[in-house]
């Protein structure tokens, strides 16, 4: 039998031990995207485990340890573009989660440089498209110069500006309900 002492470590460890189980229970999803939630959960995780207050010293070493490793591990975790672009596009999360203030503007300006270059191979693809005899029947449609028109209000609409309006709009909407599925938001 344990005795009350032994049972009051025991409790304080598991106090230690579960937001660990729920992280690693929570990252291992396979039906879900979970990608955008590793920087929130080592965040919240971190956050957890700081805040843990104990007076026992095992707890308390077993704790600092815990810590240690997570930080060794983690430290640098905003700085993986992938897992920093996956977080701010998510509605759950978008910059939350963030400590890092550079790890955060260098994501935001990589998913812009992403819409400015998506943006590009469309205008692109959206000329290459277009056939020359097209052109030719188009110079003598009445509507030609409506199509002209709407194609300059296209390409100035779409302009560098408007991608970063647009998801500036998109970040300073607030942040989804953690349950909704940020891919039907």
């Amino acid at each position: 039998m344990l005795t009350s002492l032994e049972l009051n470590i025991v409790s304080s460890l598991l106090n230690i031990l579960r937001p660990l189980e729920a992280a690693t229970k929570e990252i291992s999803g396979n039906k879900y995207c979970t990608g955008s939630k590793v920087i929130p959960l080592v965040r919240c995780m971190l956050c957890k485990l700081k805040t843990f207050i104990t007076n026992e010293p095992l707890v308390m070493e077993v704790q600092k340890l815990v810590l240690k490793e997570i930080n060794k591990r983690m430290v640098a975790i905003e700085q993986v573009s992938s897992l920093a672009i996956a977080t701010i596009l998510d509605p759950r999360f978008k910059k939350l989660h963030f400590e890092a203030p550079l790890a955060c503007s260098n994501a935001v300006q990589t998913i812009k440089e992403m819409m400015k270059n998506n943006l590009f191979e469309e205008k692109n693809n959206m000329e290459s498209d277009s056939d020359s005899s097209d052109k030719v029947l188009e110079d003598f449609s009445p509507w030609s110069d409506h199509h002209k028109l709407i194609h300059r209000n296209w390409k100035s609409n779409k302009s560098e500006e408007s991608v970063s309006d647009e998801l500036s709009g998109y970040l300073r909407t607030r942040v989804s309900r953690l349950k909704e599925n940020p891919l039907e938001v």
